[in-house]
């Protein structure tokens, strides 16, 4: 009984650690998350360690209702991520403040046309149109710094960063109190190997 509760419990905590492996972690950069204690026109920063500065020293705008900042056309921001953490998604979701298009008109490095990512403009009587814009650097994450520019009008916009997902545990030894045999995962399966051999969770010897 002592050994098949050992048992659960170690394949519990492999399984957690595996759940745990897999988890991402988002960052929001919103009005909401901003530090108005530490900012200045050079630089937004936020209670998450993410800041954001631009080339022209733009003061920082947000629309109170909804918590969404304020992004001037034809002005690079720079995105500066904290040390240690890398980037795989980012996402823009918001609106054009004014009455003509607007887009997003370069990210990392990267340029686009008028008509790839487009935030429309304000209907005649002041509706805006909400959009959301999802970019993905799962191939090469970003650490650093990520800039991105505007093309022709203000966006009121809130930014959502994603860390990648960690891949599955694999082959994770786990030894077991009883030393005479280990438990560990073998491509997300439990293998028990005992006296030089292997069984599954099901007690079944595996070849």
């Amino acid at each position: 009984m002592r050994k098949l509760y050992l048992f659960m419990l170690m394949f519990c905590g492999l399984f957690l650690c595996g759940q745990a492996a897999q988890a991402q972690t988002s960052y929001v950069l919103s009005n909401e998350t901003y530090d108005e204690s530490t900012s200045t026109t050079a630089s937004y920063n936020f209670t998450n360690g993410f800041s954001i500065s631009n080339e022209k020293s733009k003061k920082y705008g947000y629309v109170k209702e909804i918590n969404n900042i304020k992004f001037s056309a034809n002005v690079t921001y720079t995105i500066h991520i904290p040390d240690g953490v890398k980037i795989a998604k980012v996402t823009f979701s918001g609106y054009d403040n004014y009455d003509s298009d607007a887009w997003i008109k370069d990210i990392n490095g990267k340029s686009f046309e008028a008509t790839d990512y487009v935030f429309p403009a304000k209907a005649d009587d002041g509706t805006t149109t909400d959009k959301s814009f999802t970019f993905d650097f799962s191939d090469s994450p970003v650490s650093g710094t990520l800039p991105f520019t505007l093309g022709n009008k203000q966006c009121c916009l809130i930014i959502t960063l994603e860390t990648p997902a960690a891949t599955n545990i694999q082959n994770a030894t786990v030894a077991s109190k009883d030393t005479k045999a280990q438990k560990y995962l073998d491509r997300g399966k439990v293998v028990i190997e005992k006296a030089g051999k292997k069984f599954n969770a099901a007690g079944q010897q595996l070849k």
